[in-house]
């Protein structure tokens, strides 16, 4: 049975069961510049000392029973990411696609895609993973900004998506977990040998072994750190060389140095081909064709706009604005279409201006990127009595497992619709689950990105003074009754 990893659905990662603890301050920016030798013991825990600040967040545990992350399908990212759009990178994805399927049985078993943030690489990543069919195994999207980020369940995921697959390796995995619960919480080297490669050489064994297959990873940057990262590569680069598996990897991310040292291994690099996705121009008619096609849409919702709306010229501005990145025209073509706005022509004459100023500092040498120009734009389009909550609602979604422990509404004392409302600003770089306790979910990194970076976002960091108010004066008090 192929499942497509658009319509799977999709479990929350879990609580990590043991208490280690993930840094999230930036220390070059002094976000606890008030702050003076205190430290507060709690889910969240606040250590500042002279020379050496930093925040570090405990992932606790929620209370309940514990629920055993073998059984969570990690088959779509929690993040809602698109595929492609018809005719755009298009040869990529056919390449991909057409290495996955190794009709020319190429000696290469993992390709390795890497670009900067924004160009499009969850979108290829998506793409991929429902295209190829019933050549997909399992496909796992890393998220940071939602919190998909924790190693110790990337192999146990895929192991639970070839037991859903293959009844007799599901059979194999269950026996084994049935004997000894404790495989789920093994270092990454024991779970990818005992919930993965094991099963599959007994059935081998067995003669029923499985059909060469494909595993899609999308975003190995965002997992949780660099070592997890690192080893993550080692263990598959080493499954590749031995022929432990019969897969095909298809591995996205941003070319971190560690990940480019890591591929660049001798074993690694044996087993490898490397794709660079390249921050270019020559995207630029791809992004003009999904602008086109994206306002169309919006264009047909709203028959008093005149025709043609948006003009070819008014297309190519925005082209212009998104500097070969994907994630801007993405973001701008949804902030255009937002209904909770003030209509989609008020929308494009924002952007319009602001993509005419974009080419105007561009030609004095000193813009910023126009991804950066628009998320300031969208922030700056936040309500100015809301701002400080929005932020603090941006923080807080920034937290590890935060909404595992109580409500993200609870946490800034808002009712879940205030929460929503708060929210509304930003419907072009996230959006609010409709569950029972509503969540944010991004729709790219970058924008996280964006946050965390005071030279980048200024006044709208959320590593600002507010955040040291948040952490100490409410999240930490309610925090210590949960």
């Amino acid at each position: 049975m192929s499942v497509s990893p658009k319509d799977a659905p999709v479990n929350e990662p879990i609580p990590v069961r043991q208490s280690s603890c993930t840094r999230i301050g930036r220390e070059e920016a002094s976000i606890l510049s008030n702050a003076h030798d205190f430290v507060i013991n709690s889910l969240i825990q606040v250590e500042s000392q002279t020379n050496n600040t930093q925040i570090v967040i405990s992932n606790g545990t929620s209370k309940g029973s514990e629920i055993n992350p073998w059984s969570e399908s990690g088959l779509l990212s929690s993040r809602p990411t698109p595929r492609c759009h018809p005719g755009t990178r298009a040869e990529y994805i056919k390449n991909l696609i057409t290495w996955g399927r190794n009709v020319d049985n190429h000696p290469e078993r993992i390709a390795w895609m890497k670009g900067l943030a924004a160009v499009g690489k969850s979108a290829i990543a998506q793409t991929c993973a429902e295209d190829l069919g019933d050549k997909l195994a399992a496909a796992f999207f890393f998220s940071r900004p939602n919190h998909r980020d924790k190693p110790d369940r990337f192999f146990t995921s895929i192991s639970h998506q070839l037991a859903v697959k293959y009844d007799s390796f599901g059979d194999i995995v269950d026996n084994s977990i049935i004997r000894n619960p404790t495989l789920v919480d093994k270092a990454l080297p024991h779970q990818f040998h005992n919930l993965i490669a094991n099963p599959i050489q007994q059935l081998e064994r067995e003669g029923k072994g499985l059909p060469e297959l494909v595993i899609v990873v999308d975003g190995l940057d965002e997992c949780a750190n660099a070592k997890a990262q690192k080893d993550i590569v080692k263990i598959i680069a080493q499954s590749a060389r031995e022929q432990s598996t019969p897969f095909l990897w298809i591995i996205l991310s941003r070319p971190e140095p560690h990940l480019v040292g890591a591929f660049n291994t001798l074993e690694a690099k044996s087993v490898t081909l490397p794709i660079e996705l390249e921050l270019s121009r020559e995207v630029d008619g791809d992004i003009a064709m999904f602008l086109t096609v994206k306002l169309k849409e919006t264009a047909q919702k709203h028959p008093q706009l005149p025709s043609p709306w948006p003009s070819e010229g008014e297309i190519w501005l925005i082209v212009e604005l998104s500097d070969g990145r994907f994630a801007c025209a993405d973001a701008v073509s949804r902030f255009i279409d937002d209904d909770d706005s003030a209509g989609p022509q008020e929308q494009l004459h924002d952007v319009l201006r602001l993509a005419r100023e974009h080419s105007a500092q561009k030609s004095r040498g000193r813009s910023l990127t126009g991804l950066d120009g628009f998320y300031t734009l969208m922030m700056e389009r936040v309500p100015t009595k809301q701002l400080q909550t929005v932020l603090w609602i941006l923080l807080v979604a920034r937290m590890p497992d935060i909404d595992k422990v109580t409500r993200n509404a609870d946490l800034v004392g808002l009712s879940e619709p205030q929460f929503r409302n708060a929210c509304r600003s930003l419907h072009s770089v996230m959006t609010v689950t409709n569950d029972i306790f509503p969540k944010l979910r991004f729709y790219h990194a970058s924008f996280m990105d964006f946050l965390e970076d005071p030279a980048r976002s200024k006044r709208f960091c959320i590593w600002s003074d507010c955040a040291v108010t948040l952490l100490a004066d409410v999240l930490i008090p309610k925090l210590n009754t949960v």
